[in-house]
């Protein structure tokens, strides 16, 4: 009982030894740690493919979310060209405030390259995901492969995996944080597609005649 409490403890990252002033365990804590040592060092390589795939999906997710964070900030830049757009649509072509065509031509050029930037992000962060999902399945393959280990030798599932049984998991949460910033960057791709309508009713530009008053917003 005491060589199997020991070896428990050790399993989880508790590297203190029984409080024994007569040394009445010593025994029991020289067998724990040879059968311990034995079972740490069988599965020393599933260990080390899972802590790896934890590191990678971990980094993986941070591009998919700097990719997200980029394609929404794309996406609000072609909104606010959209908007100025839309505003001119509907004024007269006499209007003293209107800007110069190179100006018109200068916006859509942006507005494309907005459009463009959006797009990059979305193959970065689908990038991203890829190398999760890969990340996440060696993990799970590593954790197979340590129960594998641990049901030849007789011993419980997952306490040589020590913490890395809880990276496995940590890799999975990745892959899905990378997966939701993916589909959050498509979302900001598609708004940034979006295109300006031709032609605005006279009422949409009545409603926008506070602004023509202050002269309508403008592009430097």
């Amino acid at each position: 009982m005491e060589v199997d409490a020991l070896k428990v403890a050790w399993g989880g990252c508790d590297s203190y030894n029984p409080v024994d002033a007569r040394r009445i365990l010593t025994p029991a804590v020289l067998t724990a740690h040879q059968e311990w040592e034995t079972e740490y060092a069988a599965q020393a390589k599933p260990r080390a493919t899972v802590m790896a795939a934890e590191a990678t999906a971990s980094a993986e997710a941070r591009k998919a979310t700097e990719a997200m964070i980029e394609s929404i900030g794309q996406a609000w830049l072609a909104e606010q060209i959209l908007l100025w757009q839309k505003y001119w649509a509907g004024q007269p072509k006499d209007n003293i405030h209107r800007p110069k065509e190179a100006v018109f031509t200068q916006a859509k050029t942006d507005l494309a390259n907005a459009q463009k930037r959006a797009a990059e992000q979305l193959s970065l962060a689908n990038k991203a995901v890829a190398a999760a999902k890969t990340a996440s399945g060696q993990a799970a393959t590593a954790q197979n492969d340590a129960y594998a280990i641990a049901d030849a030798a007789k011993t419980p599932r997952g306490r040589g995996l020590l913490y890395t049984q809880q990276s496995v998991q940590v890799v999975k949460a990745s892959y899905a944080a990378a997966q939701a910033a993916a589909k959050a960057t498509q979302t900001a791709v598609n708004a940034a597609k979006a295109t300006v309508t031709p032609t605005l009713s006279r009422t949409s530009t009545r409603s926008s005649a506070p602004v023509a008053a202050r002269g309508g917003p403008r592009r430097s």
